[in-house]
């Protein structure tokens, strides 16, 4: 019997990158498959592409719902329960946009968040992307 061990971080390739609740910016007809990858993986980190070949990548947060603390200095709003990175457009500005916030990474960078069937006893609640960290866990 072959075993695949879900995965418990992505390499995400440099460019630019909205970080924030992926309900605020996956557009609507594509939110529902976004939910289904994620229910496929049992909450845990998940990761696929838009219709327009973006790439995304999530993780649920330790709690749901709520307003999570970043070492970038943002605050990030919560309603879907996740945290996740979207690929944006080079010509895309940097900032605040949709509840969330655009950053520009100059290398590959790791994400990583929730993983394992335990999670809430496993996992320290802190979700990184690259060099920043949220704190999902209060």
């Amino acid at each position: 019997m072959k075993t695949q061990l879900k995965p418990t971080s992505f390499t995400l390739p440099p460019g630019k990158w909205w970080v924030g609740d992926l309900c605020y910016i996956v557009p609507d007809g594509e939110w529902n498959d976004l939910c289904e990858a994620l229910e496929k993986q049992g909450y845990d980190l998940c990761q696929g592409e838009l219709e327009s070949g973006a790439q995304w990548v999530c993780s649920t947060t330790m709690w749901g719902d709520g307003a999570y603390q970043g070492s970038d200095g943002n605050v990030y709003g919560v309603d879907a329960g996740l945290i996740g990175a979207l690929q944006m457009p080079d010509e895309e500005d940097l900032g605040w946009r949709n509840d969330g916030c655009v950053h520009k990474f100059k290398q590959p960078f790791e994400f990583r968040g929730a993983h394992g069937k335990n999670y809430r006893r496993d996992w320290d609640g802190v979700i990184h992307i690259g060099h920043i960290e949220i704190r999902t866990d209060d």
